[in-house]
């Protein structure tokens, strides 16, 4: 696929790519030849001027659902027009060109840069994204969608080249034009293609407006096109030096994956990253200025990460195809393990942990400033309340969670996150709770159950606790969600007072 658009020639494989200077002028030009440099050349076997009645004629045209336009540049132009009714393929224009009998023949067409979609300001998603396909002798030539030899053009939803043309090369098959000088040609109109759609009619859009403009077709032998001198083509823009972005945008892209990093690494819980969330993990141990680099932490969060999605795909198979995974399977966790490999040592032999089954962190062991799996949405707390993982006061482990509410009638709420998976049958929760000049409906944990779509659709009663400020007192439940009810919550409050909370996990009875 050759792509070229400027007021010289050249190779390139994109759009809007200019080879020269500016230039004022706006045919195609000589420049001057030096010793170390010789001008690209293109001998065209054959050119076709759309919208010229003795071009036409000599190449034999024929056009269906054709009209002839004035377009850029004052060039004459055929569009093509859809059907009545409308339906995926539109107008179409068929005419003889000439090819070589040996090697090579390319097709370039010539088009107006300043022709698009204007149903959408986002690229690719317009919806008169209409496109025009090569036939050669009755067979299409190339892909409709999405191959090396792609289609002759799709419209997008910006100008590709504004005030000036350019062009698209496509090659011909050598097996339909060997032994030949002369085949037939074709340009069919056609709808959008969306690879979303669902059904015939939402992949195959039907075409309900008038093509792009098609201005001339040009047959060759070489691997790249030059405009023929004296070609009305439109000035290049002049570069200029982007003077908006600098370094300080690559600052902020590294501070945000800084940021992400740090939170997976300390706060977030494993058993709800998605492999987006544990790629950057793995990624970050690798990179210097992560504050996972070569933190065996990083690692054992990745693992476990890994091993809650495993998990939950055993129990639903949705996690593999309604999921971030749903276009690579689970190829983005091989692409973890492949970047880690080295350093993992033997860490795939230790137990499976991390469960979506079991509340993450109960002990509140991991995390920094808050505990790891932990939240506090701002309708839980009033004014001067706080929560905050405390080293210094725990029952079992090295850490406890501390929640502070200074004044009469407020409380502080925290709750686990992402909520935790759960079957059918009896569970056990419960707490070591220590208070401190606790007062009013005092310290207590909360379970909360789920239905699949996050509809809270059962609550148990709250189990409250008025610990010995040294030893603390150990608070538990039984409860028995109903049917249906696949994910659990654990929530733990204080009304005024001190509060400290360790050990709270949840189990099957």
């Amino acid at each position: 696929m050759l792509k070229y658009a400027g007021t010289t020639g050249a190779v390139v494989a994109g759009l809007g790519w200019t080879a020269a200077a500016p230039a004022a002028a706006s045919p195609a030009a000589e420049s001057d030849q030096s010793a170390d440099f010789k001008q690209a050349e293109c001998k065209p076997l054959d050119i076709v001027v759309l919208g010229d009645a003795d071009s036409e004629a000599a190449h034999d045209l024929t056009a269906t659902l054709s009209d002839t336009i004035s377009g850029g540049l004052g060039q004459s132009a055929r569009v093509l027009n859809p059907t009545e009714p409308a339906t995926y393929w539109g107008g179409t224009l068929t005419f003889d060109v000439a090819v070589s009998p040996t090697g090579t023949t390319y097709v370039t067409v010539r088009l107006w840069g300043d022709d698009y979609d204007k149903t959408s300001q986002q690229a690719a998603s317009g919806k008169n994204m209409w496109r025009l396909q090569l036939f050669c002798d009755g067979l299409q030539v190339g892909y409709q969608d999405e191959g090396a030899v792609d289609s002759l053009d799709i419209l997008d939803t910006s100008p590709r080249t504004p005030g000036r043309f350019f062009f698209h090369t496509l090659p011909l098959p050598e097996r339909m034009t060997a032994g030949k000088e002369k085949v037939t040609l074709e340009i069919r109109a056609m709808g959008r293609i969306w690879s979303y759609g669902q059904n015939p009619d939402q992949l195959y859009y039907k075409m309900t407006t008038p093509s792009r403009g098609i201005y001339r077709v040009y047959t060759h032998t070489e691997p790249y096109f030059v405009p023929p001198k004296g070609e009305v083509q439109g000035p290049a823009p002049e570069p200029k030096v982007r003077t908006v972005e600098g370094p300080e945008v690559l600052e902020a892209v590294r501070k945000r994956v800084e940021k992400d990093q740090k939170h997976y690494l300390t706060t977030a819980n494993p058993a709800g990253m998605d492999a987006w969330a544990f790629q950057s993990l793995a990624e970050g141990y690798l990179w210097s200025g992560s504050p996972a680099y070569k933190n065996p932490a990083a690692l054992d969060r990745v693992l476990r990460a890994i091993d809650s999605r495993y998990l939950a795909w055993k129990t639903d198979a949705k996690v593999l195809t309604g999921s971030d995974q749903q276009w690579q399977g689970f190829g983005r966790v091989g692409l973890v393990l492949a970047l880690l490999w080295e350093h993992l040592g033997d860490r795939l032999d230790e137990k499976v942990t991390g469960s979506p089954y079991e509340i993450a962190n109960p002990g509140f062991e991991e995390g920094t400033e808050t505990p790891m799996g932990w939240s506090a949405p701002g309708w839980g707390q009033t004014a001067g309340a706080t929560w905050a993982r405390d080293t210094t006061v725990s029952r079992t482990g090295s850490a406890s969670l501390r929640l502070q509410v200074p004044a009469s009638g407020g409380n502080m709420y925290t709750y686990s996150n992402p909520k935790t998976r759960i079957g059918k049958g009896t569970y056990t929760y419960g707490a070591w709770i220590r208070t401190e000049g606790v007062t009013g409906l005092g310290a207590h944990i909360d379970p909360l159950f789920f239905d699949a779509d996050g509809k809270l659709v059962a609550a148990t009663q709250e189990v409250r606790g008025q610990g010995n400020p040294r030893l603390g007192v150990r608070v538990h439940r039984a409860g028995d969600p109903r049917p249906g009810h696949p994910d659990g919550d654990a929530s733990q409050t204080v009304r005024p007072g001190t509060a400290w909370f360790d050990a709270s996990p949840s189990s099957p009875r």
